[in-house]
């Protein structure tokens, strides 16, 4: 599915209201779905968004990790979980909005 995903969160601190509308948006396809995950040493659902190029997709942002949807209406989606970077667990939470085919 083609979205547009905006990150509420920047190393694990939500970023104030006041500066949504300025955030950097990622396109790309988006997929949630559980798998092993090797950080972790369990299943987890995972969150990924990629390039939409043929081949092998390349990820656009880290992979969100236990991620729940939050809330979902109009085309939206508030996606939670936690990215590993650099060996430490932060908090994220995507804000997505489903794009037209």
């Amino acid at each position: 599915m083609k979205v547009e995903v905006k990150l509420l969160s920047e190393k694990g601190r939500a970023v104030p209201r006041s500066m949504h509308r300025t955030r950097r948006r990622y396109t790309g396809a988006f997929s949630l779905q559980e798998m092993r995950s090797s950080e972790l040493g369990r299943s987890c659902f995972v969150a990924n968004l990629h390039c939409d190029l043929e081949g092998a997709p390349e990820p656009l942002l880290p992979p969100l990790l236990d991620a729940t949807v939050i809330h979902a209406e109009g085309g939206r989606l508030r996606v939670r979980g936690f990215e590993m970077l650099d060996g430490l667990q932060l908090g994220q939470t995507w804000e997505v909005k489903v794009l037209p085919c």
